[in-house]
Protein backbone atom coordinates (compact mmCIF):
# COMPACT_ATOMS: atom_id res chain seq x y z
CA UNK A 1 0.00 0.00 0.00
CA UNK A 2 2.79 2.66 0.65
CA UNK A 3 4.46 1.78 -2.47
CA UNK A 4 1.52 1.86 -4.55
CA UNK A 5 0.73 5.40 -2.51
CA UNK A 6 4.66 6.55 -2.90
CA UNK A 7 4.37 5.62 -6.80
CA UNK A 8 0.90 7.53 -7.34
CA UNK A 9 2.17 10.70 -5.89
CA UNK A 10 4.88 10.49 -8.00
CA UNK A 11 3.35 9.89 -11.32
CA UNK A 12 1.12 13.15 -9.90
CA UNK A 13 4.03 15.19 -9.69
CA UNK A 14 5.25 13.60 -13.12
CA UNK A 15 2.24 14.45 -15.07
CA UNK A 16 2.60 18.13 -14.12
CA UNK A 17 5.48 18.72 -15.40
CA UNK A 18 5.79 20.42 -18.74
CA UNK A 19 6.83 18.74 -22.18
CA UNK A 20 10.01 20.86 -21.76
CA UNK A 21 11.13 18.62 -19.04
CA UNK A 22 10.45 15.69 -20.98
CA UNK A 23 12.78 16.79 -23.71
CA UNK A 24 15.79 17.49 -20.94
CA UNK A 25 15.19 14.63 -19.16
CA UNK A 26 15.86 12.21 -22.43
CA UNK A 27 18.25 14.19 -23.53
CA UNK A 28 20.45 13.49 -20.64
CA UNK A 29 19.50 9.76 -20.23
CA UNK A 30 20.81 9.28 -24.05
CA UNK A 31 24.02 11.34 -23.37
CA UNK A 32 24.76 9.06 -20.31
CA UNK A 33 23.68 6.07 -21.89
CA UNK A 34 26.40 6.99 -25.07
CA UNK A 35 29.44 7.73 -22.04
CA UNK A 36 29.00 3.82 -21.42
CA UNK A 37 26.95 3.58 -18.54
CA UNK A 38 23.97 1.07 -18.28
CA UNK A 39 20.58 2.03 -18.11
CA UNK A 40 20.19 2.31 -13.97
CA UNK A 41 23.24 3.68 -13.75
CA UNK A 42 22.37 6.54 -15.74
CA UNK A 43 18.87 7.49 -14.18
CA UNK A 44 20.56 6.94 -10.49
CA UNK A 45 22.47 9.51 -11.79
CA UNK A 46 20.21 11.34 -13.60
CA UNK A 47 17.58 11.87 -10.79
CA UNK A 48 20.04 13.88 -8.70
CA UNK A 49 19.55 17.14 -10.19
CA UNK A 50 16.55 19.02 -8.09
CA UNK A 51 14.89 20.68 -11.86
CA UNK A 52 11.91 19.63 -13.72
CA UNK A 53 13.62 16.73 -15.84
CA UNK A 54 15.32 14.92 -12.60
CA UNK A 55 11.69 14.41 -11.75
CA UNK A 56 10.90 12.31 -14.09
CA UNK A 57 14.35 10.20 -14.24
CA UNK A 58 13.20 9.36 -10.67
CA UNK A 59 10.20 8.50 -11.81
CA UNK A 60 11.78 6.11 -14.36
CA UNK A 61 14.05 4.93 -11.84
CA UNK A 62 11.84 3.70 -9.23
CA UNK A 63 9.95 1.88 -11.91
CA UNK A 64 12.84 0.31 -13.87
CA UNK A 65 13.95 -0.79 -9.97
CA UNK A 66 11.26 -2.81 -9.48
CA UNK A 67 12.01 -4.89 -12.55
CA UNK A 68 10.28 -2.60 -15.28
CA UNK A 69 12.02 -2.22 -18.66
CA UNK A 70 12.93 1.65 -19.49
CA UNK A 71 9.80 1.48 -22.07
CA UNK A 72 7.89 0.23 -19.96
CA UNK A 73 8.61 2.51 -17.50
CA UNK A 74 7.94 4.99 -19.96
CA UNK A 75 4.72 3.99 -20.71
CA UNK A 76 3.15 4.18 -17.91
CA UNK A 77 4.27 7.85 -16.91
CA UNK A 78 0.39 9.79 -17.42
CA UNK A 79 0.76 10.84 -21.00
CA UNK A 80 4.41 12.45 -20.35
CA UNK A 81 5.77 10.17 -23.06
CA UNK A 82 3.30 8.80 -26.04
CA UNK A 83 3.07 5.45 -27.52
CA UNK A 84 4.94 6.70 -30.07
CA UNK A 85 7.96 7.45 -28.15
CA UNK A 86 8.28 4.29 -25.51
CA UNK A 87 7.85 2.60 -29.03
CA UNK A 88 10.75 4.02 -30.58
CA UNK A 89 12.40 3.36 -26.74
CA UNK A 90 11.53 -0.34 -27.15
CA UNK A 91 12.75 -0.53 -30.94
CA UNK A 92 16.39 0.49 -29.35
CA UNK A 93 16.14 -1.95 -26.58
CA UNK A 94 15.33 -5.29 -28.48
CA UNK A 95 18.51 -3.57 -31.32
CA UNK A 96 20.89 -3.03 -28.30
CA UNK A 97 21.17 0.49 -28.96
CA UNK A 98 19.31 2.34 -26.35
CA UNK A 99 21.59 5.26 -26.02
CA UNK A 100 21.32 6.30 -29.57
CA UNK A 101 17.44 5.56 -29.23
CA UNK A 102 17.31 8.16 -26.57
CA UNK A 103 19.17 10.70 -28.55
CA UNK A 104 16.45 10.36 -31.82
CA UNK A 105 13.74 10.46 -29.26
CA UNK A 106 15.62 13.65 -27.93
CA UNK A 107 15.84 15.50 -31.46
CA UNK A 108 12.42 14.88 -32.36
CA UNK A 109 10.74 15.73 -29.28
CA UNK A 110 12.62 18.88 -29.28
CA UNK A 111 11.58 19.72 -32.87
CA UNK A 112 8.06 19.25 -31.69
CA UNK A 113 8.67 22.08 -28.65
CA UNK A 114 10.54 24.39 -31.50
CA UNK A 115 7.60 23.83 -33.85
CA UNK A 116 5.05 25.05 -30.47
CA UNK A 117 7.21 28.21 -29.77
CA UNK A 118 7.34 29.28 -32.94
CA UNK A 119 3.36 29.31 -33.24
CA UNK A 120 3.54 30.97 -30.07
CA UNK A 121 5.76 33.62 -30.50
CA UNK A 122 4.23 34.45 -34.29
CA UNK A 123 0.35 34.75 -32.23
CA UNK A 124 1.47 36.84 -29.51
CA UNK A 125 2.69 40.21 -30.41
CA UNK A 126 -0.65 40.22 -32.41
CA UNK A 127 -2.76 39.21 -29.69
CA UNK A 128 -1.19 41.14 -27.52
CA UNK A 129 -1.60 44.33 -29.67
CA UNK A 130 -5.18 43.79 -30.04
CA UNK A 131 -5.61 43.57 -26.54
CA UNK A 132 -3.81 46.53 -25.27
CA UNK A 133 -6.02 47.96 -28.01
CA UNK A 134 -9.38 47.02 -26.44
CA UNK A 135 -8.05 48.07 -23.24
CA UNK A 136 -7.37 51.55 -24.56
CA UNK A 137 -11.05 51.53 -25.37
CA UNK A 138 -12.62 50.00 -22.23
CA UNK A 139 -10.57 52.44 -20.14
CA UNK A 140 -11.16 55.72 -22.09
CA UNK A 141 -15.04 54.56 -22.54
CA UNK A 142 -15.22 53.42 -18.85
CA UNK A 143 -13.11 55.83 -17.32
CA UNK A 144 -12.45 58.90 -18.87
CA UNK A 145 -15.20 59.99 -20.99
CA UNK A 146 -18.02 59.36 -18.17
CA UNK A 147 -17.59 62.94 -16.71
CA UNK A 148 -17.45 64.61 -20.56
CA UNK A 149 -21.37 63.01 -20.98
CA UNK A 150 -22.61 64.32 -17.57
CA UNK A 151 -21.22 67.64 -17.90
CA UNK A 152 -22.69 67.85 -21.94
CA UNK A 153 -25.81 66.45 -20.25
CA UNK A 154 -26.38 69.47 -17.65
CA UNK A 155 -25.78 71.89 -20.62
CA UNK A 156 -28.05 70.53 -22.27
CA UNK A 157 -26.09 69.99 -25.51
CA UNK A 158 -25.41 66.75 -27.66
CA UNK A 159 -21.70 65.14 -27.63
CA UNK A 160 -19.52 64.60 -30.74
CA UNK A 161 -21.06 60.93 -32.39
CA UNK A 162 -17.38 59.45 -32.01
CA UNK A 163 -18.10 60.17 -27.98
CA UNK A 164 -20.84 58.69 -27.91
CA UNK A 165 -20.01 55.84 -30.03
CA UNK A 166 -17.31 54.93 -27.89
CA UNK A 167 -19.32 55.31 -24.75
CA UNK A 168 -22.13 52.84 -26.17
CA UNK A 169 -19.48 50.44 -26.86
CA UNK A 170 -18.31 51.36 -22.39
CA UNK A 171 -21.81 50.43 -21.61
CA UNK A 172 -22.22 47.11 -23.67
CA UNK A 173 -18.91 45.95 -22.67
CA UNK A 174 -19.56 46.40 -19.14
CA UNK A 175 -23.17 45.33 -19.12
CA UNK A 176 -22.45 42.11 -21.37
CA UNK A 177 -18.66 41.28 -20.60
CA UNK A 178 -19.30 38.52 -18.01
CA UNK A 179 -21.93 37.11 -19.99
CA UNK A 180 -20.08 36.71 -23.20
CA UNK A 181 -16.93 35.55 -21.60
CA UNK A 182 -19.31 32.94 -19.51
CA UNK A 183 -21.00 31.69 -22.84
CA UNK A 184 -17.79 31.98 -24.72
CA UNK A 185 -16.18 29.43 -22.24
CA UNK A 186 -19.62 26.96 -22.54
CA UNK A 187 -19.16 26.83 -26.16
CA UNK A 188 -15.64 26.23 -25.82
CA UNK A 189 -15.84 23.50 -23.48
CA UNK A 190 -18.84 22.06 -25.24
CA UNK A 191 -16.71 22.01 -29.06
CA UNK A 192 -13.50 20.23 -26.85
CA UNK A 193 -15.75 17.79 -25.48
CA UNK A 194 -17.42 16.93 -28.67
CA UNK A 195 -14.37 16.57 -30.27
CA UNK A 196 -13.11 14.33 -27.87
CA UNK A 197 -15.91 12.21 -28.03
CA UNK A 198 -17.07 12.21 -31.91
CA UNK A 199 -13.78 11.18 -34.18
CA UNK A 200 -15.68 11.53 -37.22
CA UNK A 201 -16.43 15.09 -36.35
CA UNK A 202 -12.61 15.61 -35.02
CA UNK A 203 -12.13 14.17 -38.88
CA UNK A 204 -14.34 16.75 -40.18
CA UNK A 205 -12.64 19.77 -38.34
CA UNK A 206 -9.10 18.55 -39.11
CA UNK A 207 -9.81 18.01 -42.66
CA UNK A 208 -10.96 21.48 -42.86
CA UNK A 209 -8.47 22.50 -41.10
CA UNK A 210 -5.92 21.34 -43.48
CA UNK A 211 -7.67 23.53 -46.40
CA UNK A 212 -7.81 26.79 -44.77
CA UNK A 213 -6.00 29.46 -46.21
CA UNK A 214 -3.61 30.61 -43.41
CA UNK A 215 -3.59 28.14 -40.83
CA UNK A 216 -3.86 25.02 -43.35
CA UNK A 217 -0.17 24.95 -44.77
CA UNK A 218 0.87 25.88 -40.92
CA UNK A 219 -0.54 22.44 -39.92
CA UNK A 220 0.48 20.42 -42.44
CA UNK A 221 3.52 21.28 -42.62
CA UNK A 222 3.72 20.96 -38.80
CA UNK A 223 2.00 17.37 -38.77
CA UNK A 224 3.96 16.34 -41.39
CA UNK A 225 7.54 17.26 -40.07
CA UNK A 226 6.71 16.22 -36.73
CA UNK A 227 5.44 11.96 -37.93
CA UNK A 228 8.16 12.22 -40.70
CA UNK A 229 11.20 12.70 -37.95
CA UNK A 230 9.53 10.54 -35.79
CA UNK A 231 9.24 7.84 -38.86
CA UNK A 232 13.00 7.97 -38.98
CA UNK A 233 13.80 8.08 -35.51
CA UNK A 234 11.85 4.98 -35.37
CA UNK A 235 13.35 3.30 -38.82
CA UNK A 236 16.75 4.06 -37.35
CA UNK A 237 16.39 2.41 -33.87
CA UNK A 238 15.45 -0.67 -35.77
CA UNK A 239 11.42 -0.79 -36.35
CA UNK A 240 9.88 -1.95 -39.64
CA UNK A 241 8.68 0.67 -41.80
CA UNK A 242 5.05 -0.50 -41.55
CA UNK A 243 5.17 -0.66 -37.92
CA UNK A 244 6.86 2.71 -37.87
CA UNK A 245 3.92 3.75 -39.41
CA UNK A 246 1.45 3.05 -37.42
CA UNK A 247 3.06 4.63 -34.62
CA UNK A 248 3.13 7.20 -36.15
CA UNK A 249 0.02 7.69 -37.09
CA UNK A 250 -1.32 6.90 -33.49
CA UNK A 251 0.83 10.00 -32.07
CA UNK A 252 0.23 12.40 -35.02
CA UNK A 253 -1.46 15.75 -34.38
CA UNK A 254 -3.77 15.77 -37.13
CA UNK A 255 -6.18 12.78 -37.77
CA UNK A 256 -6.47 13.52 -41.43
CA UNK A 257 -2.80 13.09 -41.82
CA UNK A 258 -3.02 10.07 -39.26
CA UNK A 259 -5.76 8.34 -41.39
CA UNK A 260 -3.75 8.67 -44.13
CA UNK A 261 -0.34 6.96 -42.45
CA UNK A 262 -2.48 4.32 -41.72
CA UNK A 263 -4.16 3.55 -45.06
CA UNK A 264 -0.40 3.71 -46.00
CA UNK A 265 0.48 0.77 -43.91
CA UNK A 266 -2.02 -1.67 -44.95
CA UNK A 267 -1.40 -1.01 -48.33
CA UNK A 268 2.07 -1.97 -47.73
CA UNK A 269 1.30 -4.86 -46.01
CA UNK A 270 -0.40 -5.94 -48.67
CA UNK A 271 2.93 -5.97 -50.50
CA UNK A 272 2.74 -2.76 -52.42
CA UNK A 273 6.33 -0.27 -52.38
CA UNK A 274 6.12 2.40 -50.52
CA UNK A 275 6.09 4.62 -52.66
CA UNK A 276 3.55 3.55 -54.58
CA UNK A 277 1.52 2.91 -51.10
CA UNK A 278 2.29 7.08 -50.26
CA UNK A 279 0.83 8.02 -53.33
CA UNK A 280 -2.30 5.87 -53.21
CA UNK A 281 -2.89 6.97 -49.36
CA UNK A 282 -2.90 10.93 -50.76
CA UNK A 283 -0.15 12.16 -48.50
CA UNK A 284 1.81 13.21 -51.05
CA UNK A 285 0.21 16.26 -52.01
CA UNK A 286 2.26 18.16 -54.38
CA UNK A 287 4.23 15.21 -55.66
CA UNK A 288 7.82 15.74 -54.47
CA UNK A 289 7.62 13.40 -51.77
CA UNK A 290 7.44 9.56 -53.77
CA UNK A 291 10.43 10.70 -55.31
CA UNK A 292 12.38 11.03 -52.05
CA UNK A 293 10.91 7.67 -51.35
CA UNK A 294 11.86 5.83 -54.72
CA UNK A 295 15.42 6.77 -53.97
CA UNK A 296 15.09 4.84 -50.37
CA UNK A 297 13.90 2.05 -51.64
CA UNK A 298 16.82 1.49 -54.09
CA UNK A 299 19.01 2.14 -51.79
CA UNK A 300 17.37 1.15 -48.33
CA UNK A 301 18.04 4.22 -46.99
CA UNK A 302 14.22 4.81 -45.30
CA UNK A 303 15.84 6.38 -42.62
CA UNK A 304 17.62 8.97 -44.53
CA UNK A 305 14.26 9.75 -46.50
CA UNK A 306 11.92 10.46 -43.78
CA UNK A 307 15.25 12.54 -42.49
CA UNK A 308 15.05 15.16 -45.35
CA UNK A 309 11.27 14.99 -45.81
CA UNK A 310 10.83 15.92 -42.14
CA UNK A 311 13.29 18.79 -42.83
CA UNK A 312 11.55 19.90 -45.55
CA UNK A 313 8.37 20.08 -43.82
CA UNK A 314 10.29 21.66 -41.36
CA UNK A 315 11.61 24.43 -42.98
CA UNK A 316 7.91 24.50 -44.85
CA UNK A 317 6.58 25.28 -41.80
CA UNK A 318 8.89 28.23 -40.55
CA UNK A 319 7.77 29.82 -44.12
CA UNK A 320 3.98 29.63 -43.66
CA UNK A 321 4.37 30.74 -40.00
CA UNK A 322 6.78 33.73 -41.56
CA UNK A 323 3.90 34.64 -43.76
CA UNK A 324 1.25 34.65 -41.48
CA UNK A 325 3.27 36.59 -39.59
CA UNK A 326 4.32 39.06 -42.64
CA UNK A 327 0.35 39.22 -42.52
CA UNK A 328 -0.96 39.16 -38.81
CA UNK A 329 1.72 41.55 -37.22
CA UNK A 330 0.60 44.78 -39.46
CA UNK A 331 -2.83 44.05 -39.50
CA UNK A 332 -2.53 43.99 -35.66
CA UNK A 333 -0.21 47.29 -35.78
CA UNK A 334 -3.24 48.91 -38.40
CA UNK A 335 -5.62 47.58 -35.72
CA UNK A 336 -3.87 49.16 -32.47
CA UNK A 337 -3.14 52.76 -34.60
CA UNK A 338 -6.79 52.81 -35.45
CA UNK A 339 -8.30 51.78 -32.30
CA UNK A 340 -6.03 54.22 -30.29
CA UNK A 341 -6.54 57.16 -32.97
CA UNK A 342 -10.47 56.81 -32.41
CA UNK A 343 -10.12 56.38 -28.78
CA UNK A 344 -7.57 59.37 -28.89
CA UNK A 345 -10.46 61.46 -31.28
CA UNK A 346 -13.41 60.86 -29.37
CA UNK A 347 -11.18 62.18 -26.16
CA UNK A 348 -10.33 65.33 -27.53
CA UNK A 349 -13.24 66.34 -28.88
CA UNK A 350 -15.52 66.70 -25.56
CA UNK A 351 -12.60 68.83 -24.11
CA UNK A 352 -12.70 71.21 -27.25
CA UNK A 353 -16.33 71.56 -26.43
CA UNK A 354 -15.86 71.58 -22.87
CA UNK A 355 -13.08 74.46 -22.93
CA UNK A 356 -15.93 76.39 -25.31
CA UNK A 357 -17.95 75.82 -22.81
CA UNK A 358 -16.21 77.52 -19.59
CA UNK A 359 -15.18 80.02 -22.08
CA UNK A 360 -19.00 80.85 -22.98
CA UNK A 361 -19.68 80.96 -19.44
CA UNK A 362 -17.00 83.71 -18.49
Amino acid sequence: MRAHATVSKTTTKAHRLRRKDAVIATDRLGSLCRAGMSTGEALALGKRSRDGAGKILGLLDSRVRRGRSLSAAMSSSDGVFSEAEVALIKAGELSGNIGCALGLLAESMEAQSAAARKIFSALAYPCFLALFSLAVLVFLSAAVLPPFASLYAREGRTLPALTRALLDFGDTFRAHAATGLALLAASAGTCSLALRRSQSLALICHRRLLKLPVAGPIAVAAAKSRSYALISALVGSGCEVDKALKLAAAAASNLDISLRLRKTSRILARGSSLSRAWRRSGLDLDGSECGFLEIAEARGDYQGAFTKLARINAVNHRQAIERFSAVAEPAAVIFMAVTVSAGAMALYQPILGSASMVSQAF
